[in-house]
């Protein structure tokens, strides 16, 4: 029902095309200026990763997730179920121009993600021997 109603209002707009679901979208980021990630819940975001990845800026939400991973990271912060705090970060982002931001994905990487893992694991198996 809603893919119609969209369809119906996207009818004759020659800007709009509708191409329906895609296996990768990563490469789609490339043609952004501005992601958005209005969520109200987000454990991590591997779509921000993606727009990344293509050099988007970031207009994201203040949620568990992106706090933490983007917590170094040049971003246009709006406040989960706040509208206009999402559209005062909209406006900013793009009043900055069409800029390419460079984002340092090092730690996102498969090495220093396993690492990353594996010192978890160590850590809290060392942990379990100590109070075991």
């Amino acid at each position: 029902a809603q893919e119609q109603a969209l369809r119906h209002l996207a009818d004759g707009d020659a800007r709009i095309t509708l191409i329906g679901p895609q296996p990768e979208i990563a490469p789609f980021y490339l043609g952004f200026d501005v992601y958005v990630s209005a969520a109200r819940f987000e454990p991590f975001g591997l779509t921000i990763l993606e727009a990344m990845d293509a050099g988007c800026a970031l207009v994201v939400t203040r949620t568990e997730g992106p706090r933490e991973f983007l917590k170094e990271t040049n971003v246009f912060w709006a406040e989960p179920n706040d509208i206009a705090s999402l559209a005062t970060q909209l406006r900013d982002a793009a009043t900055r121009g069409r800029q390419r931001p460079a984002y340092d994905l090092t730690q996102f990487m498969r090495p220093q993600a396993i690492a990353a893992i594996e010192e978890f694991y160590g850590t809290v198996l060392a942990r379990r021997k100590v109070s075991g």
